[in-house]
């Protein structure tokens, strides 16, 4: 890490990390919050954590379930129903800060040296000195070395905050990506277990295989039957289908 100013011998890198590690418990306290809920019922719960990668085949079993609620909008429980709607929301979730990373940068212009209080005074004195007007020979001097402060302490702590802030997020999202896979494996397992015992879903799947019960990998294996070579849909139902191999 390459930190080199004179600066530094006045810098409390402690201060820096206490600054940044306050701004990022604020920042992540929800989304941290959520993810060790998810974890303790899962504990509890003893959920095993699938070898399958269930975390890609969310779009088709959200699509799937939602052409059998069309098909008879009371097959799914109660318990499918709050199964589909957290991993959904765990999903937007996911989606939302896997976002920020490509935004480090505006987040740390936009929410991190705006809640600082070493930026904070600095601000404040520059506004101060520039109310004085006209400036006047100490004015100036003061306020070119002020600005020069303030860009190198923005620039040292960048490298910290940039650091901190990409781990925090890579953690952030590992994490939401193993809850939503062991959750998505019991989404598959519970949505098929309660579309075969519907009256008016089976008869659509029966002509689609007439003598087992239906699944992922059947009714993946019929879509690509009938679906159109070489589209999205088509190679995403490809990819899906690995899944259930």
């Amino acid at each position: 890490m390459r930190i080199e100013s004179d600066i530094m011998i006045i810098m409390d890198i402690d201060k820096i990390k206490d600054d940044i590690f306050s701004f990022s418990d604020i920042f992540f306290n929800e989304a941290f919050g959520i993810i060790d809920a998810n974890f303790d019922f899962i504990d509890i719960n003893s959920l095993i954590e699938p070898k399958e990668n269930y975390f890609s085949v969310l779009g088709f079993l959200n699509t799937t379930l939602n052409h059998f609620t069309n098909l008879d909008y009371k097959f799914a429980s109660s318990t499918l129903t709050k199964l589909h709607r957290d991993v959904n929301n765990l999903q937007k979730i996911y989606q939302v800060h896997k976002e920020k990373v490509t935004c480090i940068d505006e987040i740390f212009v936009k929410k991190f040296l705006q809640k600082t209080e070493l930026f904070q005074d600095m601000n404040q004195e520059i506004l101060a000195i520039n109310k004085n007007t006209p400036l006047n020979d100490y004015d100036k001097e003061s306020l070119i070395i002020i600005k020069q402060q303030y860009l190198q302490m923005k620039e040292i702590y960048f490298e910290y905050f940039q650091a901190d802030f990409s781990a925090q997020i890579q953690d952030l999202l590992r994490s939401l990506k193993d809850i939503m896979n062991i959750k998505a494996f019991y989404l598959d397992r519970l949505l098929w277990l309660e579309a075969n015992k519907s009256m008016f879903i089976t008869q659509q799947l029966k002509q689609i295989h007439k003598t087992h019960t239906i699944n992922s990998k059947i009714y993946i294996m019929h879509r690509l039957q009938i679906d159109l070579p070489y589209t999205d849909e088509y190679k995403y139902l490809e990819k899906c289908l690995r899944t259930y191999k």
